[in-house]
């Protein structure tokens, strides 16, 4: 009877112990793929935020570049300078779990799309009438009409430029706090692991954040001009 009692013991001992171990190894196996779900997201929200602030730089540029192109324009001239598109790898979008990020991420990748499609139209139309200028297909009277119709579209151009500033800009800040939230490396805690990065910040924290972005980019500016000005003395 004691061999018996000892033989149960022993066998609902082992069964513990193998279902500790697999519930051990489920968990850790769950986290596992929590943590490098996470990891993937905060790589991911760090890589557009080099992507922004390169696009940000990218667009400044449009804005400076097409009054020059208008002044050549008016004047009758031909221009060499060149408004070329702006890439945005949405390829990483999917590694993003925050549904708010994704569409502010979604919302500037149409904008700028729509921005490129415009540049290239609006570019490689005004090369052609460039081109049959230097080649005297058409007269400069003719050329001239050309460019009234282009400095219409640059205008417009200019005008879509400052709204894509502005979805870009609205896209950085949210990135910008999420990268301080949703940072895995942080999370000490199982439960940091599994809720870290589902926090949602506060519409006050994002004006914060916004204002302190672009008091960021208005030293930036200030500073590029001042650097602009010194080299054109």
């Amino acid at each position: 009877m004691a061999y018996e009692e000892s033989l149960k013991i022993a066998i609902i001992a082992a069964l513990s112990g193998g279902l500790a171990i697999f519930i051990f190894e489920r968990l850790s196996s769950l986290m596992r793929r929590i943590l490098e779900r996470k990891i993937r997201h905060y790589n991911s929200i760090v890589f557009y935020e080099g992507q922004l602030n390169n696009n940000l730089s990218r667009l400044y540029d449009i804005l400076f570049t097409i009054p020059n192109i208008t002044k050549h324009l008016k004047d009758g001239n031909i221009t060499w300078n060149n408004l070329r598109i702006i890439e945005f790898d949405g390829s990483l979008l999917k590694n993003i779990y925050s549904e708010k990020l994704r569409n502010t991420l979604g919302s500037y990748e149409v904008d700028q799309y729509k921005l490129n499609d415009d540049l290239e139209s609006l570019m490689n139309g005004y090369q052609e009438i460039k081109q049959a200028l230097i080649q005297k297909n058409i007269k400069h009277e003719e050329y001239s009409v050309n460019c009234e119709s282009f400095i219409k579209n640059l205008d417009l151009i200019y005008k879509f430029t400052e709204m894509t500033i502005q979805t870009l800009l609205d896209a950085l800040t949210d990135v910008r706090l999420r990268i301080k939230t949703d940072n895995p490396r942080t999370s000490i805690f199982i439960k940091k692991i599994i809720m870290n990065g589902l926090k949602e910040y506060t519409k006050e924290e994002f004006k914060m954040e916004r204002k302190k972005l672009d008091r960021e980019i208005d030293e930036a500016s200030t500073t590029r001009k001042k650097e602009i000005d010194k080299i054109l003395k």
